[in-house]
């Protein structure tokens, strides 16, 4: 954990990969889920995403054979997330939508809006633009209330590009601003990167 948020991949890799082999040696299935999973959130990171989404496969195996109910929502978020990356939106969608249904079942509204954001994409790719607009602004506003600035970057930028695709170039440039600011507050490099390269 503390080598991936060092940025450190290579050494993170290297540590879960070690893990793995011994908690395969015992009987703990819910450590064997966690541990596939950080391994694939490691690939993300280095943007291997097709090796993510094998180690998020072999994790949502596990989790749903043994139904291991804490790991369903972040499985099924993370898969929908591997998935939009590989540009891939049905299996997107799906998994951003089982997200949802999960969130609402555990009443979390937090966990509802990182729903929310991953459904506005997936409506942006195929321009459902009414849909996506209403996920995002929906969205929004749990994120906000749960004060995760690095989800809030992404979900302003979302929308500055879908305002964009409307051709509504103020409230493109209002959302995008908002993504700016708040990455450069927080010293959140890549949205800050995306959002300056918006404004270009």
């Amino acid at each position: 954990t503390i080598f991936s948020k060092l940025g450190n991949y290579p050494r993170a890799l290297e540590f879960n990969l070690q893990r793995l082999k011994l908690v395969e040696k015992t009987n703990d299935k819910e450590s064997l889920a966690g541990v596939l999973i950080n391994i694939a959130a490691v690939y993300v990171y280095q943007e291997e995403y097709a090796k993510a989404l094998n180690y998020y496969q072999k994790a949502d195996s596990v989790i749903e054979l043994h139904n291991i109910a804490d790991y369903k929502y972040n499985i099924a978020i993370n898969t929908g997330d591997v998935y939009n990356k590989l540009n891939l939106n049905d299996s997107a969608y799906y998994y951003f939508n089982k997200s949802l249904i999960i969130a609402r079942q555990m009443k979390d509204d937090y966990y509802a809006g990182i729903s929310m954001i991953g459904l506005g994409h997936s409506y942006l790719k195929t321009e459902n633009f009414l849909l996506s607009m209403a996920n995002y602004k929906s969205g929004l506003e749990y994120i906000k209330a749960a004060n995760d600035d690095d989800l809030f970057c992404e979900a302003t930028l979302g929308l500055a590009t879908l305002y964009k695709k409307l051709n509504q170039t103020d409230s493109a440039i209002f959302y995008a601003k908002q993504s700016f600011y708040m990455a450069e507050k927080d010293g959140f490099l890549p949205r800050h990167l995306a959002s300056v390269k918006f404004l270009a």
